[in-house]
């Protein structure tokens, strides 16, 4: 919709069921010639140990967006944003939706992909009240991340937000 490319992986095996996953997203407005992640940009992490195994992965400007009700990073790091991603989806729907919330923070605060152009893509992609709860937590997402960047235009303090 963009026009830029993307890849994704995903790393679940015998993990699926409640435990660690992985996925990995490569956004470029040119050719991917490599489809894995070696030093990421973003790091979302909703876990301790998603948080723990990523974190030296990090690129050295990289970005992390972390969950404080269950990632602990240490006092001062750069680049780290707080947002109960858990809870809020918790809230809404069930804990399932706290990839949605995720994803509008991102596109907030990041602007891989347009709001608008995630949205038709959800719409497109489910349908009654999956897409319901998808849309409420992606919607709520995009208003937990405005005022954070309105707080943080640089992006450089670490702050927790509800």
């Amino acid at each position: 919709m963009q026009g830029l490319n993307a890849v994704q992986s995903q790393s679940y095996g015998a993990r699926a069921r409640g435990g660690f996953s992985q996925s990995e997203v490569l956004i470029s407005n040119g050719e991917i010639l490599f489809p894995l992640v070696e030093h990421p940009d973003l790091l979302v992490a909703l876990t301790g140990e998603a948080y723990n195994l990523n974190r030296p992965l990090l690129a050295p400007d990289g970005v992390v967006v972390y969950d404080p009700d269950t990632v602990k990073p240490e006092a001062g790091q750069k680049g780290h944003y707080g947002f109960r991603m858990s809870q809020v989806a918790d809230e809404l729907c069930h804990g399932r939706g706290v990839v949605l919330v995720a994803l509008g923070i991102i596109a907030v605060l990041f602007k891989p992909v347009e709001p608008e152009n995630i949205r038709t893509v959800i719409n497109q992609n489910f349908s009654g009240a999956v897409l319901q709860d998808n849309c409420l937590c992606f919607d709520r997402g995009l208003r937990m991340a405005e005022p954070f960047l309105a707080e943080h235009p640089a992006g450089k303090n670490s702050k927790d937000h509800p």
